[in-house]
């Protein structure tokens, strides 16, 4: 038995505490490239949806997602994102937008549809059947989070827990993280398939519900009506023999463990946590371990670590860094190691990973200091975090279960250049550690937990320009 920290429950691989590893050695390349096939497929048809104003031509008021499901431009979402015969604003993954009219919505039992009001091809995703599905399944959701204002869909990857909630009636409870705004956004198993809609969370990263796409089938012609049912409307038969027709082959995401722990062994020695003080406070923070000219440097976050920092070998042994450079701007810190030699990574990997272009769902392990790692998939484009909380704008915690989660938000979180999100699920004591893709390349540096959704992964090119600056430009 693998016993995996519930901290660190990865997004990927496992359920709670602790499960059996399959002895089959499954190839997680094999499920990478799928994952970035199934996001190629559907990505284009998932939207944003926001409230619109025909005579002022302006969006306004709330944003939600949605997808697209046929040439004739009927969107699903869910019902608390729309009303009947009210204008929405539709943007697509290119920029591109219309508007839709709201059709029929189903309250008690959370559809809704949509339908774009102007005339076009659209990117449209194949509809699936949520009764086929089994747990353990891999799936990934698409959406646009509001903690991002909805610039950008971001991916998350996980698999179906409960295929029917044990505590909510109607829906299945999947670990593809959720937050406000990604409310309607698709859910797809690996064969570009829509298995069910984005609807509510509860406060354990575990509770993330979808309303089952099998309910859209049901309820299809009276949503076709712009009516807002106060109870269910009768609805269609779904033919047990026909669902059984299109069942896809069923792959069980613990069958990859294995794989899983063979990958995290090789990261294990570039990661170490940090000791430190701010404002009297002891604080901790991981570190990324460097080799540079044959010193041994440790970088990190700056924010976290204090004027006086030591790196926590093992609980009875500890070593004296001195502060090397701090660059507040990217939030980054360099620590040299004095008095002995410890191996980590050497530059020219950091070189070497700068010049790569990363793609949606790429696979991505950040090493932990006790031999564990959080798993999570590259979730948007590369692109640059404004800086907003960091200049002040109020910080505002609604009363959403989204809101509390372990370990809450970094407090330096933004204002940062060329980073992507994931959806690993590390706390903020937690960033400044390195991350690295299946091929054990250089990924760039945990630099911030942002959300419920979200960690901000600051990329290799960002890292190798501040040791630039740290070691040679002085």
């Amino acid at each position: 038995m693998i016993k995996i920290h519930q901290r660190f429950i990865c997004l990927i691989f496992f359920m709670c505490a602790g499960w059996k590893v399959s002895a089959q050695k499954t190839d997680l390349s094999k499920l990478q490239q799928q994952v970035e096939s199934t996001i190629s497929k559907t990505c284009a048809a998932s939207v944003f949806i926001t409230d619109y104003n025909p005579a002022t031509k302006q969006a306004y008021g709330g944003r939600y997602s949605g997808v697209v499901v046929n040439k004739e431009g009927i969107i699903l979402t869910v019902a608390h994102a729309t009303m009947p015969n009210q204008i929405y604003e539709v943007t697509f993954t290119d920029g591109k937008k219309c508007t839709a009219t709201g059709l029929g919505r189903v309250s008690s039992i959370g559809v809704a549809m949509l339908k774009i009001n102007e005339k076009g091809i659209w990117p449209i995703a194949e509809m699936g059947w949520s009764a086929i599905l089994k747990a353990n399944e891999p799936c990934i959701s698409i959406a646009y989070p509001a903690s991002f204002e909805n610039r950008i869909p971001v991916v998350r990857f996980g698999y179906v827990a409960e295929v029917s909630s044990a505590t909510q009636a109607n829906r299945i409870r999947t670990t593809c993280l959720m937050e406000p705004g990604d409310s309607g956004g698709p859910v797809f198993d690996l064969s570009g398939r829509l298995i069910g809609m984005n609807n509510n969370v509860e406060m354990s990263l575990e509770a993330n519900y979808e309303v089952p796409i099998d309910l859209y089938r049901k309820y299809w012609n009276a949503l076709l009506q712009p009516e807002d049912y106060k109870d269910a409307p009768i609805g269609e038969f779904l033919s047990p023999d026909t669902i059984r027709k299109v069942a896809p082959v069923f792959s069980d995401i613990k069958l990859y463990g294995n794989s899983m722990v063979e990958t995290e062994k090789k990261f294990g020695s570039t990661v170490i946590r940090i000791e430190s003080a701010i404002d009297d406070k002891k604080i901790y923070a991981l570190g990324t371990i460097i080799n540079l000219n044959g010193s041994a440097y440790v970088l990190s976050k700056s924010s976290i670590v204090g004027k006086r920092a030591v790196l926590e070998i093992s609980k009875d042994k500890l070593i004296e860094t001195v502060i090397s450079y701090r660059d507040e701007r990217k939030d980054l810190v360099l620590l040299k190691v004095i008095g002995v030699s410890i191996q980590g990574i050497p530059y020219a990997n950091i070189a070497k990973g700068a010049t790569r272009q990363q793609e949606l769902g790429k696979f991505l392990c950040s090493p932990l200091p006790n031999g564990e790692a959080s798993w999570s998939v590259i979730g948007s484009a590369k692109f640059d975090l404004e800086a907003k909380f960091r200049a002040g704008y109020p910080v505002i915690t609604p009363n959403h279960p989204a809101s509390f989660f372990i370990g809450g938000k970094s407090k330096i979180r933004d204002g940062f250049s060329n980073v992507y999100i994931h959806d690993g699920r590390l706390t903020p004591a937690e960033c400044g550690g390195p991350i690295f893709d299946l091929e054990g390349g250089f990924i760039g540096v945990n630099i911030a937990r942002y959300s419920r959704t979200s960690n901000i992964l600051l990329a290799a090119s960002e890292i190798a320009d501040f040791i630039k600056s740290a070691i040679f430009k002085r």
